[in-house]
């Protein structure tokens, strides 16, 4: 069994993949564990080990401040919530109207419907094989690139119809998962990567495979295409970034040098002059920065002979501390900008369990913090309002981007279930199973059913969304019976 404290620290290794070997078995353990099977890993001292888990419920709490309906003053409180096992949520992916969030389950893809502010739909439910690591959108948005699997078992990578949320084609089976995938900015050409360290590309429309790039010698961790269609970039837990020219091919350079642990995401700047690599274990933590154009650098370079050359492969740091990141995407362009504006800030989620919030020149400008557990997953959304974070302990936050304040927290109650809930700071909320909640004071007095009830208001969760800064005032008193009256003290 894996400590706290090795997950937090790592385990530093004499071999070059002894990082990317602990890392491989902490994932396959990690993940079984949270999917209540009985699996049987192979570990790095190649022993196996069987690791028999029961399902079971378990309880959280949300922190809320509670308005006051006799006093301007909130009470500071607690929703607990009664849930089944947490899926650590390594995917999610705002739609282009910033409406809807997806997000990557066991089995399925949530879609979180940001206007409704409920649970609208579970694509792929049924269908799929394991927990889902990565998603994409088509440039159309009609459908949705799925890489699935469970570890050291199977791994597919798919194409979900978003509108019947069942499988349109499928484009890959392995023995393993996959674990990255990106569509090209044109939208004509997708790009996958696992456990073999082989980038996969196929056409779109007719799924067939146009090349197979081999780089890596271990797991593809990360996959992006630069903005402006000219790169590919693969990162991996080999500790290595491999950059290919779009169309060709070509490998253009492989980096960053030097390199210390395992790559494990990237991102390309909205105006694709920078490539941001998320750089993490026991000997380095950071952000490491490539920037593009020493690519022309380079040649020109080489064609006037100057000592420039090895400039292509240097990349700039920038520490994250007791962060250790797991991923990296950039903010999109301010409102009204450009698309080839400036970089903007950069979002990190870390084993900390907190999202980092980086301006490109490496500065700190917020520090999101409120999961229990790693987060794994981060995305911003396209109308630069929000961030939506996904953690090993099952839920999903959503923050602003200005002021890293948090949002609302949503929950699946239980895999492949329609059992959610969706709770604001405020103690507003929205949910389909009413009875996995209960509400509590600070000092641990029960909140009365009149007030649960006033604060079960999706209007003003939507509100919160829409206006995160602005004072949403308590709804109005509804009826409640007196045998609801009842039950609600039952429960709390």
């Amino acid at each position: 069994m894996i400590t706290k404290a090795q997950r937090h620290k790592g385990t530093k290794k004499d071999t070059s993949r002894g990082y990317s070997g602990f890392l491989v078995a902490f994932l396959c353990v990690f993940v079984s564990l949270c999917l209540c099977v009985e699996p049987t890993v192979s570990l790095a001292a190649g022993k196996k080990k069987t690791a028999p888990v029961a399902p079971e419920k378990r309880s959280f709490s949300i922190p809320v401040s509670i308005p006051n309906p006799n006093n301007p003053q909130s009470t500071p409180g607690e929703c607990v919530v009664t849930a089944g096992p947490a899926i650590p949520i390594s995917a999610v992916a705002f739609t282009a109207d910033s409406k809807r969030l997806f997000v990557g389950g066991y089995k399925e893809v949530l879609v979180w419907d940001l206007e409704e502010i409920r649970l609208a739909q579970r694509l792929g439910a049924g269908q799929l094989s394991g927990r889902v690591r990565a998603v994409a959108f088509s440039k159309d948005g009609k459908n949705l690139a799925v890489a699935e699997g469970t570890p050291g078992a199977s791994g597919a990578v798919r194409l979900l119809d978003v509108a019947s949320g069942k499988i349109a084609a499928t484009l890959a089976e392995a023995k393993d998962e996959f674990i990255s995938l990106a569509f090209s900015p044109d939208g004509k050409l997708l790009a996958a990567g696992g456990s073999n360290g082989a980038v996969r590309v196929w056409n779109a429309d007719d799924q067939k495979l146009v090349k197979e790039l081999k780089g890596h010698g271990d797991w593809v961790s990360g996959i992006a295409f630069s903005p402006d269609g000219r790169f590919l970039a693969s990162g991996s837990i080999d500790r290595t970034v491999q950059v290919w020219e779009a169309g060709t091919w070509n490998p253009i350079v492989k980096l960053p040098q030097p390199s210390t642990e395992s790559v494990h995401g990237l991102a390309f700047s909205p105006n694709s002059e920078f490539l941001a690599i998320a750089v993490g274990g026991a000997e380095e933590r950071a952000i490491r920065i490539w920037r593009t154009a020493s690519v022309e650098e380079s040649r020109e370079s080489a064609t006037n002979r100057a000592p420039r050359r090895e400039a292509v492969r240097q990349t700039r740091p920038i520490d994250t501390g007791a962060c250790s990141a797991l991923g990296v995407v950039w903010g999109p362009p301010p409102a009204g900008a450009p698309a080839n504006a400036a970089a903007g800030r950069m979002f990190v989620p870390c084993t900390d369990k907190s999202v980092r919030a980086l301006g490109p020149n490496g500065a700190t400008l917020g520090n999101l913090a409120g999961h229990t557990d790693w987060v794994y997953s981060v995305a911003a959304s396209p109308d630069g309002a929000r961030i939506a974070s996904g953690s090993g302990d099952g839920a999903v936050r959503l923050w602003t981007v200005g002021d890293a304040k948090l949002l609302a927290t949503l929950v699946q109650l239980a895999p492949a279930t329609d059992r959610w809930v969706i709770v604001t700071p405020r103690g507003f909320f929205a949910t389909s199973a009413a009875d996995s909640l209960q509400w509590k004071t600070a000092d641990s007095k029960a909140v009365s059913a009149d007030l649960v009830a006033r604060l079960e208001s999706p209007e003003s969760v939507r509100e919160v969304l829409k206006s995160p800064t602005g004072k949403i005032p308590l709804p109005p008193p509804r009826k409640v019976t007196q045998e609801q009256k009842a039950e609600g003290r039952k429960k709390l």
